[in-house]
């Protein structure tokens, strides 16, 4: 599975993206959500729409793109964008911030279009990011990050094959707030590595989800989902990790 993100700032920028959707070098063009007033229309109208507010950003678009083998149920691919709009319906780091009146994504403007090229499907959607009841944009921080973290959490909900989401090495980093952990549990930072190194391990190794919970399992940890699409990993014990955040090279 593999989610992009990109924004439009201009009227101008959003007459060429309607037009780009709608090409024919794709085998398959098919609207799946729109006004009926016309796609380029849409896009304008949501852009213009940045005017009550003093930014230019005013559209967000994300494409869905799970490989050409793995064909989404509607139900799946609806599943997929109320996972993304509930992400980006939350401040990135909600600890910081817990009381911050923050818009709900699935209130927003939408349109889908629906594609396959060269018999591989992927959904494009896109939102208004103007918050027409408070008159500001939507903040859609870290979003690179954020989308590469459902991306996993999605794989793992369809049963996709994991995408093997690497970096150029194989660094593990010890974090501060690794050592607040190791303090409170009781152990070392030795511990705390290999725990890493064990994650990264399995990893690299496994191709699907199930081999993932397998190979967890094996080692007496198992998976499970959590909100603000976070993949827990947890322990004998009961003590659970964030699994994209053991894995900060996955993104």
């Amino acid at each position: 599975m593999i989610l992009k993100g990109s924004f439009i700032k201009s009227t101008g920028h959003a007459r060429a993206m309607a037009r780009h959707l709608l090409k024919n070098e794709n085998e398959i063009v098919q609207l799946w959500e729109e006004t009926g007033d016309g796609l380029e229309k849409d896009f304008v109208d949501m852009q213009i729409l940045t005017k009550i507010t003093k930014g230019r950003t005013g559209i967000f678009t994300a494409s869905i793109a799970p490989r050409e083998y793995e064909r989404m149920t509607p139900e799946q691919w609806q599943t997929a964008i109320t996972m993304i709009e509930d992400e980006f319906s939350q401040p990135f780091d909600k600890a910081k911030a817990p009381d911050r009146d923050h818009p709900s994504f699935s209130n927003q403007l939408r349109v889908q279009v629906y594609h396959e090229k060269e018999g591989r499907p992927h959904l494009h959607v896109s939102w208004s990011l103007v918050d027409q009841e408070r008159g500001r944009l939507i903040d859609v921080k870290f979003h690179k990050v954020r989308l590469q973290k459902l991306a996993l959490k999605m794989e793992l909900e369809f049963g996709h094959e994991l995408t093997q989401r690497r970096a150029n090495d194989n660094t593990i980093e010890i974090t501060e707030q690794d050592r607040a952990i190791a303090k409170k549990r009781g152990v070392s930072i030795k511990d705390i590595q290999a725990r890493k190194e064990l994650l990264a391990e399995i990893w690299n190794r496994t191709q699907t989800g199930d081999e993932l919970v397998e190979a967890l399992q094996a080692e007496g940890l198992t998976l499970a989902a959590g909100n603000k699409a976070r993949v827990l990993v947890i322990d004998r014990e009961g003590f659970h990790c964030n699994l994209t955040k053991e894995l900060p090279k996955l993104v």
